[in-house]
C-alpha cells in the first residue's frame, strides 16, 4: 500500500544508467527536464563510462552515482538506493520520455498498483508503436510484454529486491513478473510517451543467446 499524500504530491525518480551513451544521453535528460509534472528528480548512474556521458550529465541539475561496471541492474539498483521517490521511472540512457509521461502516469498509481505503462513508440533503425496492455501475472509470465521505461510503485520494488543480474537483458521481466505475482496489479496509458532507440543495443542481443537459459530461470522464481 502507497502512501497518501496530504501535503504533497507524490515525488518521482527518474533513474537512468549510464554506460558510454555520450552520444545520446543530452537528448534522454533533455526529455527529463521538460516534463510538465514537477515532483521529479533524476538520479544518473555512471557504470564506470570511458566516453564523455557523465560529463554531460552534470551539465544537467541532477544527482550523479558511480559505480564500476556493474551492469544494467546493479546500476538501476544502485540509482533507486539513492533516489527519494515515491515512484521510480527506469530510463535507459538512449531512450525519450514525452514530456507528458509523469503527469499522464502518476495519477494512476493507486494502493494496489505496482506497475504504470504507457504505449512505446520505436524510432531509429525500426519505427512502431506497440500499445500497452493491462496483463495479469499468468500473461507476463509467458511472454514480456512490458516496456523497461514504466513507473514502479518503490514499495512494490522492494518488497521484490529490485533488479535480478543474473539474467542480463532479462531482468525487466523478471522483475515484472515478480511484482505480479505479489499480487500487485497494472495501469496503463494508451498514448505513445516512451520512445525506444532502435538500432544501438547490443546488449539485447546478447542477452538473446541465452534466452532459453534466462527463460527458464524466470519461470523457476515465478512458478504458477
Amino acid at each position: 500500500m502507497i502512501v497518501r499524500f496530504a501535503d504533497r504530491p507524490p515525488l518521482a525518480s527518474i533513474v537512468i544508467a549510464l554506460y558510454n551513451k555520450g552520444a545520446y544521453v543530452q537528448e534522454t535528460l533533455e526529455s527529463c527536464f521538460a516534463q510538465t509534472y514537477k515532483g521529479f528528480e533524476v538520479i544518473v548512474v555512471d557504470d564506470g563510462s570511458t566516453d564523455s556521458g557523465p560529463q554531460i550529465a552534470r551539465q544537467f541539475p541532477v544527482k550523479i552515482a558511480t559505480v564500476t561496471n556493474r551492469g544494467i541492474a546493479g546500476a538501476r539498483n544502485a540509482g533507486v538506493m539513492a533516489s527519494t521517490g515515491d515512484f521510480i521511472l527506469p530510463l535507459d540512457a538512449d531512450d525519450i520520455i514525452h514530456p507528458w509521461y509523469l503527469e499522464k502516469t502518476v495519477p494512476l498509481m493507486t494502493e494496489d498498483v505496482g506497475i504504470v505503462s504507457t504505449d512505446m513508440q520505436r524510432f531509429g533503425a525500426q519505427t512502431e508503436r506497440l500499445p500497452a496492455k493491462v496483463l495479469t501475472y499468468e500473461q507476463e509470465r509467458q511472454y514480456n510484454e512490458i516496456p523497461v521505461c514504466s513507473l514502479i510503485n518503490r514499495q512494490a520494488f522492494i518488497w521484490c529486491g529490485g533488479y535480478t543480474p543474473r539474467v542480463p537483458g532479462y531482468e525487466d521481466w523478471a522483475l515484472w513478473t515478480d511484482i505480479l505475482r505479489r499480487g500487485w496489479k497494472m495501469a496503463v496509458v494508451n498514448e505513445p510517451l516512451f520512445f525506444y532507440r532502435t538500432g544501438c543495443n547490443t546488449a539485447n542481443n546478447e542477452a538473446d543467446k541465452h534466452r532459453e537459459e534466462f527463460t527458464r530461470l524466470v519461470h523457476e522464481w515465478n512458478p504458477l
